[in-house]
């Protein structure tokens, strides 16, 4: 019974390597394997199940890989390298349409995704290196003067009367220098140029003469309770008078009064007096009353006290008794010592003003009731 299945096996074998022979040499493979099988199966080793099993396996691989080459006649090492697919190149975003049933093998598109409108507010641009936001920009305050009491006239809506009054503000510090002859028409004044009385801080008399402090006691009963300056000049009964109501402090050389304003202290020759020094960014302001010690005496302290020069010399010069020759010298004075500007007025005399007003041309600033003056605007 094994030779009649070994004979039949042998053959049915036999035909299997030939199929296997074929296949190898139409794939092209270049393999031979017929005569160690028949020589296998011909001694007679091995049973009938590991023989077919065997050969099967080695048929089938075969058969396998002649169907892989079948046709071409190129060895592995020839055929074609896969390419790569192609990579599409960036194009900007385009509104996709969808479809109910996009094609499987199309590429695919991407969703397009919605840009949100902005809810904030477009930015300020920044400022560049030649633009200026002035809205924030700081300068410093101005130096301004009225003049609220004057026998020379300016505004036609202020009283003119024989005396001196001047309203400074500076810093932040409201000054009212002499303060007139007349206490209602002082108050009038003030009240057409829209100053409230209550405002003033301080109060600086230049000397005792009536037409430089007859306004003070109604001006005090308005309201205010400024700190007033004298000179030891004034007298007791007028220290004791003026102390009952308010504080008094005696002037002295540079005594500073506010932030950059100072008095020149008495000076004497005749009658007592003091004036008011300002220092600003242009140079001082010197704010006499009637300059009885004398106008050049004046500049010339108020330049001692603070090695600065001088912008402007304001208000009464006391020149209404000298002659042209004289009024020639002192401008020539005011000229040496670098004065820029004038403003004189009060008891400085009609010739006087009308030489200053020839000799400094726009340097000239007319000052009588109603005039406002501005420093470093």
């Amino acid at each position: 019974m094994r030779g009649l299945t070994d004979r039949q096996t042998l053959e049915t074998l036999d035909r299997l390597v030939d199929d296997v022979e074929g296949v190898d040499k139409a794939a092209g493979i270049g393999l031979s394997v017929g005569g160690g099988l028949r020589d296998w199966i011909e001694s007679g080793t091995g049973s009938f199940l590991e023989k077919t099993t065997l050969f099967l396996l080695i048929w089938v691989g075969l058969l396998l890989a002649g169907c892989t080459g079948a046709g071409t006649g190129a060895a592995p090492s020839d055929l074609p390298l896969a390419t790569a697919p192609a990579v599409a190149s960036l194009t900007p975003f385009q509104p996709v349409t969808p479809t109910a049933s996009p094609d499987p093998g199309a590429a695919l598109s991407p969703t397009p995704i919605p840009i949100p409108t902005p809810t904030h507010p477009t930015p300020t641009p920044c400022l560049t290196a030649t633009e200026v936001d002035m809205s924030t920009e700081t300068f410093p305050d101005p130096l301004i003067i009225s003049i609220v009491y004057n026998n020379l006239a300016s505004d036609a809506r202020l009283v003119t009367d024989w005396g001196f009054s001047a309203h400074i503000q500076y810093h932040g510090h409201v000054i009212l220098f002499d303060t007139g002859t007349n206490g209602q028409t002082l108050l009038q004044n003030m009240q057409v140029l829209g100053i409230a009385p209550a405002a003033v801080q301080t109060v600086v008399l230049s000397h005792a003469h009536r037409d430089h402090t007859g306004g003070l006691d109604a001006f005090l009963a308005a309201g205010s309770q400024p700190t007033v300056y004298l000179l030891a000049s004034f007298g007791d009964p007028f220290h004791a008078q003026v102390s009952s109501l308010t504080e008094v402090i005696d002037g002295s050389p540079g005594l500073e009064i506010a932030e950059d304003i100072l008095t020149t202290g008495e000076l004497t020759s005749g009658i007592p007096e003091q004036a008011l020094v300002i220092r600003t960014p242009q140079g001082l302001v010197v704010v006499t009353g009637c300059a009885h010690p004398g106008i050049v005496r004046i500049i010339e302290r108020a330049v001692a006290l603070t090695g600065e020069p001088v912008e402007l010399v304001m208000g009464g010069f006391h020149l209404r008794d000298s002659n042209q020759a004289e009024i020639a010298r002192i401008v020539s004075d005011f000229r040496r010592l670098g004065v820029r500007r004038v403003a004189p007025s009060h008891c400085t005399g009609d010739l006087a003003i009308r030489l200053f007003a020839e000799a400094y041309g726009d340097d000239f600033i007319a000052s009588g009731a109603g005039s406002v003056i501005t420093i470093g605007e």
